[in-house]
């Protein structure tokens, strides 16, 4: 069975040799759907489901213990299911392998205070040299797991270093972010030898204002984004926010780049359904996920998710 990457560039190489006149199968036409489930994931769960995509962690419960085995993330590929693993680039998390238990009490210069929001995740100076070797090393236990794609979260803790902290300014904290990921895609692509390779980053719109010499849109596949349209109480969103994040994902769209829709609205009556169909009109690839935030459930709703 052909992999999605394969098929991909199979459309680039193709694509090159078509006339501008040609119609042209575009690379979001290639996901349909995704799964996102980043706690406790069910492998031969999700290889049943028949999504195109999933969102995973490197383990299941997030230890080194937990890890998935190369058979694993290659029975999703063997199912046609690109995997993608989920890594946090600008908190650190206190139950990961890197976690030394002495920084609670003495913690490295580049960690900061705890998310009020997620116990036991950290804010970090994501530019420190120290961190930045963690991420490359964390990088290397996912290439070696056999994923094909990988998905960066708490891109958009760039903004709290100039708002909440005010140690850099905006546009120096967003720089430091952009260089940061691109470096990230050229150890994967070009030290690494991954040319195929797929990156999203999740959420952090604004950064892209301040991504002047595009080297941040050269380096991902796409984004992933949450509560786009719906609050997780069925509430749809503040319509200016929702009106500002639709323009700038359709500028991603007109680049070709894939957008992946979270909104937290299952089981709500009627919204899951309504969410799914507009993400859908506006081209994206929608998954509607627990109300709870948790992600620690593949939620399948017939005839709905994964599209058929």
């Amino acid at each position: 069975m052909k992999s999605l990457l394969f098929i991909l560039l199979c459309f680039l190489l193709t694509a090159c040799a078509i006339s501008p006149d040609s119609n042209i199968i575009l690379p979001e036409n290639l996901i349909k759907s995704f799964a996102y489930v980043i706690d406790g994931a069910q492998i031969n769960e999700i290889a049943d489901a028949h999504f195109d995509a999933c969102i995973i962690d490197y383990s299941q419960d997030g230890s080194e213990a937990g890890k998935y085995s190369t058979q694993q993330i290659k029975l999703l590929k063997d199912n046609d299911i690109l995997p993608v693993a989920y890594l946090s680039i600008g908190e650190a998390e206190d139950y990961r392998f890197y976690w030394n238990n002495s920084w609670t009490n003495d913690p490295p210069d580049w960690l900061g205070d705890e998310n009020p929001n997620w116990e036991g995740n950290y804010t970090v100076q994501f530019w420190d040299e120290a961190w930045q070797d963690i991420i490359f090393d964390y990088i290397d236990k996912i290439l070696e797991q056999g994923f094909e794609a990988i998905m960066l979260d708490k891109v958009d803790i760039y903004y709290d270093w100039y708002e909440t902290y005010g140690l850099l300014s905006e546009q120096e904290s967003a720089t430091r972010m952009i260089e940061f990921v691109e470096a990230i895609s050229s150890y994967i692509t070009e030290t690494k030898g991954l040319e195929q390779f797929l990156i999203f980053t999740q959420n952090a719109l604004g950064i892209f204002d301040h991504d002047t010499e595009n080297k941040l849109k050269q380096a991902i596949w796409g984004v992933s984004i949450e509560e786009l349209f719906y609050d997780n109480d069925g509430s749809q969103t503040d319509e200016q926010e929702r009106q500002y994040r639709l323009e700038k994902l359709q500028q991603l769209q007109n680049l070709d780049k894939i957008i992946l829709v979270t909104d937290y609205v299952y089981p709500l009556q009627g919204i899951p359904a309504a969410f799914i169909q507009n993400s859908r009109n506006y081209g994206f690839i929608p998954y509607a996920a627990d109300v709870s935030y948790q992600l620690d459930e593949l939620i399948i709703i017939d005839g709905l998710q994964p599209v058929e």
